[in-house]
């Protein structure tokens, strides 16, 4: 019922947007933005990790903040949310699958002592947004140190890699420039002739990334200079100039490696009739390039949510909106014909946030070694309500964590989840202390494409829907076919059961063979067995295939490593580079270890935590001559002839997990056994009746059936990828004494992580924790947010003696 709810709590949000406007009778462009948010509801998620940067062996601490993506409002409607840790071959180092707990989505990744040192992409999503382009996901970048191996990739020459003469050689080559392109975006998307126009354009190198170029924009057929490319910003800026109707323009570029490339401009359309718009302090002034002459529709939405939407006046000349009266965030403004086809696009971003005060204080201005903090914070609306909702917090040591142009819940949420794209950098636009921050922001406008819908589609009525529902608990579905012809199998009985969790459910295929089991969830590595049989209960020409978990198949990402490299980023970006952060690499003579590694116990897929394990070692001491033997010093068993009796019951005998009579268990060899599991009274119910003696279940050295006994096709087993079950984050607690006498060295770079402090009827929240050995400062972010989806986010220090 949850879930209905949240999507009718939705649908009065959206139509109480649209109905609010000044027009007496909404018009038919609004209703189809209504329709379209109410057949596709769209999530975000924004990832908050406990820092930037990591070492082998760390811990990444996470919380992910699951929100509507058209209002902000926190949507715990889909049960789970998918992170993975990937680098950027693409390949995945860690997977989790975290679950709803609370309303809150909590998680972690241990980094292993093995994983090689560089950058990773933190990628994000819900089962629902596999409908989505993989623009729409969350992504965030880690880099991890490992001695280790960054010494290693340092010290270690690379194959083929030529030295000396040669070597000197071949560098002193002339290198060849790389190719790049620029693209031109003309205000409101067309040229028109006879007034001065801007145009923005946007420079790529073939890394993908941005690419610095100077240039000027020229007459095609005379060669006149009617425009000088000025500095770029990423690779992006704008000029000015006056267009002429029959002419082409050309843009002649050279980037930063001496490469010549011309260019050309999008034609001139003398008669467009197209949107430019001004930011005149807190004011957004819209104009048109020409004279009103037929009827025109002027439309405002921001995030799919229509604010405005009325006829331009012909005799109007600007429509003026105060920027306390728009939506924080990317603005799309829409010109339509009188029939609704989209003449000009432009996009604004509104900076204007809904004010909140979030006041942080702690008890001391200043703290010692392993000394007690106590903080609080107090959120408030613009009318000094308190707020309700909760955020999570990190606390990070600021000689060991750089926490500079991270990404923030507001940043993403704002702007880089509503462009088409990735976008470098997005926390510089919203850095108060960058002059030109608001032309650079108003370039990037120009640049980029809203994404959430396609607009030209929705204006016909051809609407999105989603091909994949919400997720609310966990699947495994398959299909049973005939062993001999391979065709379905239809009405046939699937049971499915989960030994360790006392779990067992049974379905029936539909008539194309196909079953699914759901309405269940158990936590990672948990184990499931999967049988079919015939009408008659055997397994005679049943064969299953379970189908394949499916994730989200991300492309080929960019190089994190080629954007930090570029000069105009080390001049402009404070970037933590992978150097070992100072860490001494001492080489130690090689030890080989001589001992056998323990074996995992319990090696059957009927498993059970309730059931003895005997192991080889137990089974053949002293050397057993026959399997009888073997058997028959288990407690329990009675071995005689051609009988075989578990605490005086007939057991169920499984061999490789496949059931066996015991006359042919006495024809194996007892080298051949690997380990004897007996299961008794409860523990062997899963079997049903046939398990009602108890059960033996044997394993092979192979564990393949090493005697030649046919595996059976209707049994199977999987361990799909299950739930993270949430730990908690160690924060020593120290007393007094402790803080003046510190025995151990604690160089803690996370002095504390909470995915969820909650707010209180009064808006106030508050966490403690200790401060470490290091004499430094701390930094202290906290993001969430409020219940009715205002943005939280505030940075800040605490200061040390």
């Amino acid at each position: 019922m949850k879930r209905y709810a949240w999507f009718l709590l939705i649908f009065f949000i959206y139509s109480g947007t649209v109905f609010a406007q000044n027009n007496e009778e909404v018009d038919s462009v609004s209703l189809r933005f209504l329709e379209q948010l109410s057949l596709f509801p769209q999530e975000k998620i924004y990832v908050h990790t406990d820092k930037p940067n990591y070492m082998v062996g760390d811990t990444i601490w996470l919380r992910a903040h699951l929100v509507d993506a058209a209002t902000h409002i926190p949507s715990p409607v889909s049960r789970y949310v998918y992170v993975e840790l990937a680098n950027s071959s693409d390949s995945v180092f860690s997977r989790i699958k975290i679950r709803v707990n609370d309303s809150i989505y909590r998680g972690y990744i241990p980094l292993d002592y093995l994983i090689p040192q560089g950058y990773y992409t933190l990628r994000a999503y819900t089962g629902f947004m596999k409908n989505l382009p993989e623009d729409y996901l969350f992504k965030s970048t880690l880099s991890i140190i490992n001695p280790v191996s960054g010494s290693r990739e340092s010290e270690e020459p690379e194959k083929g890699k030529k030295k000396g003469k040669e070597k000197e050689k071949e560098e002193k080559l002339p290198q060849e420039a790389e190719p790049f392109d620029v693209k031109f975006f003309p205000e409101g998307g067309y040229l028109p002739a006879g007034i001065p126009w801007r145009v923005a354009f946007k420079a790529i190198g073939k890394d993908g990334w941005h690419e610095e170029i100077h240039g000027a924009i020229k007459d095609k057929d005379n060669g006149e200079v009617v425009a000088t490319l000025p500095a770029t910003y990423l690779g992006m800026g704008f000029v000015t100039f006056v267009p002429e109707a029959g002419r082409q323009y050309v843009a002649e570029c050279t980037n930063s490696q001496n490469r010549f490339l011309e260019f050309e401009l999008p034609q001139v359309t003398p008669q467009a009739q197209v949107i430019t718009t001004t930011w005149r302090k807190n004011m957004l002034m819209i104009a048109l390039s020409q004279p009103v002459t037929t009827p025109l529709r002027l439309v405002a939405q921001s995030r799919g949510i229509v604010f405005y939407s009325e006829l331009w006046q012909p005799k109007q000349k600007i429509l003026t909106f105060n920027a306390r009266e728009l939506p924080a965030g990317v603005i799309q403004i829409l010109l339509l014909d009188e029939k609704g086809h989209p003449l000009s696009e432009r996009l604004v971003f509104n900076k204007y946030f809904e004010e909140i005060s979030m006041n942080f204080t702690t008890d001391k201005p200043s703290y010692g070694i392993r000394e007690a903090v106590k903080a609080e914070v107090t959120l408030t609306d613009s009318e000094g309500k308190p707020l309700e909702g909760d955020f999570s917090v990190s606390v990070t040591d600021d000689t060991s964590v750089n926490t500079h142009n991270c990404s923030s819940i507001l940043s993403y949420l704002l702007l880089a989840s509503e462009l088409k794209g990735t976008i470098e950098f997005p926390e510089a636009y919203f850095d108060v202390s960058r002059k030109e921050a608001d032309r650079e922001l108003d370039v990037l406008m120009m640049t980029q494409g809203w994404r959430r819908y396609n607009i030209p589609n929705l204006l016909k009525g051809q609407y999105e829907r989603p091909s994949i529902f919400l997720e609310r608990c966990q699947e495994i579905s398959g299909k049973v076919l005939n062993e001999f012809n391979s065709k379905p199998r239809a009405n046939a009985p699937i049971s499915i059961l989960a030994l360790e969790h006392l779990f067992s459910d049974e379905t029936i295929s539909d008539s194309t063979g196909v079953f699914r089991f759901t309405h269940f969830e158990f936590p990672d590595s948990t184990n499931f067995i999967v049988k079919g049989v015939n009408k008659r209960g055997g397994a005679y020409n049943v064969m299953l295939e379970l189908d394949q978990e499916k994730f989200y198949p991300f492309g080929k990402q960019l190089s994190i490593e080629d954007l930090y490299n570029k000069r105009s980023v080390i001049e402009e970006y404070d970037i933590d580079t992978l150097d070992n952060s100072g860490i001494q690499t001492i080489r130690l003579d090689e030890v080989v270890i001589k001992a056998k590694p323990k074996e995992k116990q319990g090696k059957s897929m009927y498993h059970s935590i309730n059931g003895s394990v005997y192991d080889t070692e137990k089974l053949m001491y002293p050397r057993p001559n026959t399997m009888a033997d073997m058997l028959s010093r288990l407690p329990g068993i009675l071995a005689r002839g051609n009988s075989i009796t578990l605490r005086g019951n007939t057991p169920l005998i499984l061999v490789d997990d496949v059931e066996m009579e015991y006359e042919l268990v006495m024809d194996m060899q007892p080298d051949d056994i690997a380990e004897i599991e007996l299961m008794k009274d409860a523990s062997a119910a899963i079997f049903g009746s046939r398990g009602a003696g108890g059960a033996i279940l044997i394993t092979t050295k192979t564990g393949d059936g090493n005697f030649k006994i046919p595996r059976k096709l209707n049994v199977t087993s999987i361990r799909p990828l299950g739930y993270q079950i949430p730990v908690e984050f160690y924060s020593p607690k120290y007393s007094p004494t402790q803080g003046s006498l510190p025995t151990n060295q604690d160089n803690r770079k996370t002095l504390y992580w909470s995915p969820c402090i909650k707010l209180s009827d009064t808006g106030k929240g508050q966490f403690e924790f200790c401060t470490a050995d290091k004499r430094t400062s701390y930094t202290v972010i906290m993001q969430g947010v409020t219940h009715d989806g205002k943005i939280i986010f505030k940075k800040e220090q605490i200061n040390k003696n």
